[in-house]
C-alpha cells in the first residue's frame, strides 16, 4: 500500500525537491482508513520534502468548508486575519458569500504547502478553501469516501491513458447544447448546456493549480440552472444501496417531489432543502471514464465507472454554474443512454452503459 501512495505522489503530482506535502483527514477518515492515512505520511516522509499531516474535527456535509485551523495551517495566519478582520471569515466558513468576494485577499496567502492530499472523509472540492490553494497554484487531490481498496485499484489507474480518454468525453460535452439521459431504471432527463464548459478529472494533478479526485475518471459540466426537466431514478446513496428506489421530480432546475414521499432518503433531503433551498439544484452531469473502476456502492468510484453518469444536487459555483450552497451530493446512472444535442444533431455519447469514443 505504500508503494501505491507513492505512485500517487510521483505519478499523479510529479512531486519534485520544490514541493510541500499536506496530508489531512478528519476522525472519521482516521478511524475508517487509517492505513491509507499511514500509507501516504510513510509515502510522503520518505521523500525529503516539507511534510505535514492534519486531523481535524469532521464538517459534517460533502462541500462544508474546513475548520479555520486548517486554514491557518495551510495559508498562513495572517490571511485569516485579514478575512476576520474586514467581517468575512465566518461568512466564508459558512459559505453565505461568493467565491469572488475574497479575490481582493487572496494576493495575502502564504501558501505553506504545495501538494495538497485531502483524505477526509466529506468532500472539500466545492469549496472557497480549494479554490484559494489551487489559486495560489497548490496541487490537490480530494478523496473523501476512500476505502482501502481503492488505493492500489481505481486509483491507481494509468494517468496518461485516463487523461486521454476524459479529454474526448469533454470535448462531445463542451460542443453540446443539449443533454438528453435516459436509463432502465426509468431515469429520463433533458437539460441545457450551452455556454457550459466542463472539467475533466483525469488523474493529471502535476500543473500549479490542477485539483481533481482520486480514484479519479470523470468528465463533468454544469448545466444551465433552471433547464433540468424529469425524473431522476436513485438507488444508491453514499456507500450503500437504498432499500428501495427513490424517484425525484425535477421542473425547471429544481427538485419538486419524490416517490414515495415516505422514502427515509427523501426525508433527508427534505430537511436539507427546508434549511439550504438551493441544494434542490440540479448541479452537475458526469461520465465515468475510468476502466478499473467498479465498486457501485461508493459514489468516490461509482461515480467514475466507465459507461456511467452521475447527477448532482447543490452547489456548482466552484465549476461554471451560479449556485452556492454548503452542499453537494452526486447520484449515478448505470447503463445509461446518454445523448447530446450538437449544432442542431443528436449525437449517442453512450449507449447502456458503452461509451462510444
Amino acid at each position: 500500500m505504500i508503494e501505491c501512495a507513492r505512485k500517487v505522489l510521483f505519478d499523479n503530482f510529479a512531486v519534485s525537491s520544490d514541493d510541500r506535502v499536506l496530508v489531512f483527514f478528519d476522525e472519521i477518515s482516521l478511524r475508517r482508513t487509517p492505513e491509507v492515512i499511514s500509507a501516504f505520511i510513510l509515502a510522503a516522509n520518505e521523500i525529503p520534502l516539507p511534510f505535514l499531516s492534519v486531523c481535524f474535527k469532521s464538517t459534517g456535509s460533502h462541500g462544508a468548508e474546513p475548520p479555520v485551523e486548517l486554514w491557518e495551517i495551510l495559508f498562513g495566519r495572517d490571511f485569516v486575519r485579514i478575512l476576520d478582520g474586514v467581517g468575512l471569515l465566518d461568512k466564508v466558513l459558512k459559505k453565505e458569500v461568493r467565491e469572488s468576494v475574497i479575490d481582493e485577499f487572496i494576493g495575502s496567502v502564504l501558501l505553506k504547502y504545495n501538494v495538497i492530499i485531502a483524505l477526509s472523509y466529506y468532500s472539500t472540492t466545492h469549496t472557497i478553501f480549494r479554490k484559494i490553494a489551487t489559486t495560489c497554484g497548490g496541487r490537490y487531490a480530494s478523496m473523501p469516501l476512500f476505502e482501502s481498496g481503492m488505493l492500489c485499484g481505481s486509483a491507481a489507474v494509468d494517468v496518461d491513458e485516463l487523461s486521454e480518454l476524459t479529454g474526448k468525453v469533454a470535448e462531445f460535452l463542451n460542443k453540446a447544447d443539449l443533454a438528453e439521459i435516459g436509463a432502465p431504471n426509468g431515469t429520463f432527463l433533458q437539460m441545457s448546456l450551452k455556454g457550459r464548459v466542463s472539467k475533466e478529472d483525469d488523474g493529471n494533478l502535476r500543473n500549479p493549480g490542477s485539483y481533481g479526485n482520486l480514484p479519479a475518471g470523470e468528465a463533468f459540466i454544469a448545466p444551465v440552472e433552471g433547464t433540468t426537466n424529469g425524473v431522476l431514478v436513485i438507488e444508491y446513496a453514499g456507500e450503500k444501496r437504498l432499500s428501495e428506489p427513490l424517484k425525484l421530480f425535477i421542473k425547471d432546475g429544481i427538485v419538486q417531489s419524490f416517490e414515495p414521499e415516505t422514502h427515509y432518503f427523501a426525508r433527508f433531503l427534505k430537511d436539507v432543502f427546508s434549511k439550504y433551498p438551493s441544494a434542490a439544484n440540479i448541479a452537475e452531469l458526469g461520465v465515468g471514464t475510468n476502466r478499473r473502476a467498479k465498486n457501485p456502492a461508493n459514489v468516490l468510484e461509482a461515480e467514475k465507472i466507465l459507461g456511467t453518469v452521475h447527477i448532482a444536487l447543490g452547489d456548482n459555483e466552484g465549476f461554471g454554474g451560479n449556485v452556492r450552497v454548503p452542499f453537494h451530493i452526486d447520484f449515478v446512472v448505470f447503463e445509461p443512454t446518454l445523448k447530446l444535442e450538437v449544432e442542431g444533431r443528436w449525437t449517442v455519447l453512450i449507449e447502456r452503459g458503452k461509451l462510444l469514443v
